[in-house]
């Protein structure tokens, strides 16, 4: 990578940089905050964005992954499929994301796709890049899928052999990458799941992708939701550490690519660093917690979530309609959950809302992780 797109390290003098007197922040901060109340309560009529589960199957065996304890679920059939992805856009959905399980393992999953662009749904595939050759590169690039995010936990192929639990997992999805990018028809990104074991080296996988070409990345840290342990000892200083890093990177690489992350949890790290109006509404639209209020999972065997990290399902469409499960009252107490009393003291509660429902201490009405 050459100099002018490297990324810089995390330093005392670019922290000092972002830091605003405080009497600067406070027409800022009542702003945010009215913009971020009208984000978490205005009446969404229907989600967003799905993450739509075509299959829980998958070649490899996640450290983190949520899906592996539903693998012995069976799908939902084919035509009910499609019929689903048309219920989903009349809610008003316009974003859809192939999730949950290795989608390619799906013997249908590019008539999905071509199914979906016809509905003129915004798709993105995620995907570990174990299946995809020469051959399925050409087939997905012509499918009419907007982007394909391949899973790269670290620059190390070791740490991320090891993250997958599958020997060779790094080298296949780089050669997916290049594949993707040889053909130059759809967006290609880099997917990455945040734990202790990459936690200090957000940079090196930004610097990877560089090298391959790829301009979009997206970070995500692990939920408990898959039952592992992993993300415990990540949720303190150095993940928020992380997300600052990942913030100065952002900015830094503002106009040449694309980096985003996904945690309310970013608030207490951000709140007070914020500089502009534009960077501030930005984080509210990508971090605020909006399970059930503007996204919706809908699992391969028709279990409907608020988002994919959450364990409890709201129903099933087999047995009630996606338009009555969207409005439901179990849906509806979710969406106006109540936040601790504690949380009321925090200058960024209407934005952060009390977290990552994945999070959730439903006895103290607070994100876990929370210390504040």
């Amino acid at each position: 990578m050459n100099r002018e797109t490297k990324t810089e390290n995390l330093t005392d003098s670019n922290v000092s940089k972002l830091q605003v007197a405080n009497k600067m922040l406070k027409p800022l901060h009542k702003w945010l905050s009215e913009v971020g109340h009208y984000t978490i309560h205005r009446n969404y009529k229907g989600p967003v964005t799905a993450q739509f589960g075509i299959t829980y199957a998958c070649n490899m065996n996640c450290m983190h992954c949520y899906s592996k304890l539903r693998r012995s679920s069976r799908p939902i059939p084919y035509q009910r499929m499609l019929e689903l992805l048309d219920e989903i856009v009349e809610l008003g959905c316009f974003r859809l994301f192939f999730s949950h399980g290795e989608s390619l393992l799906h013997p249908k999953c590019l008539d999905f796709i071509r199914y979906s662009r016809d509905l003129d749904l915004h798709t993105t595939l995620i995907s570990n890049g174990l299946l995809i050759d020469s051959i399925m590169a050409a087939k997905i690039s012509f499918s009419g899928v907007n982007r394909v995010l391949i899973s790269i936990d670290s620059a190390d192929p070791k740490i991320h052999d090891n993250f997958r639990q599958y020997s060779g997992a790094w080298q296949s999805a780089v050669n997916a990458i290049r594949q993707l990018l040889a053909l130059n028809v759809v967006q290609v990104g880099i997917a990455a799941s945040l734990s202790q074991m990459n936690l200090k080296n957000v940079q090196e996988i930004i610097d990877m992708g560089f090298e391959l070409g790829i301009r979009y990345f997206s970070f995500m840290t692990v939920r408990p939701t898959s039952g592992s342990n992993i993300y415990f000892s990540a949720m303190r200083h150095e993940y928020l550490d992380a997300l600052l890093q990942l913030w100065l990177i952002r900015r830094r690489l503002a106009g040449i690519a694309e980096v985003v992350f996904h945690d309310p949890l970013v608030f207490l790290s951000l709140w007070d660093t914020i500089l502009t109006y534009d960077e501030a509404e930005w984080l509210i639209g990508q971090n605020t917690c909006f399970a059930g209020r503007s996204i919706l999972s809908v699992s391969p065997e028709g279990n409907v979530y608020p988002c994919n990290f959450i364990k409890e399902s709201i129903g099933n469409i087999n047995q009630v309609d996606l338009s009555k499960l969207w409005h439901s009252d179990l849906l509806r107490k979710i969406r106006e959950r109540k936040i601790s009393n504690l949380c009321h003291k925090c200058s960024a509660s209407l934005v952060c809302n009390g977290g990552c429902y994945a999070f959730w201490q439903k006895e103290k009405q607070i994100d876990s992780r929370c210390q504040h």
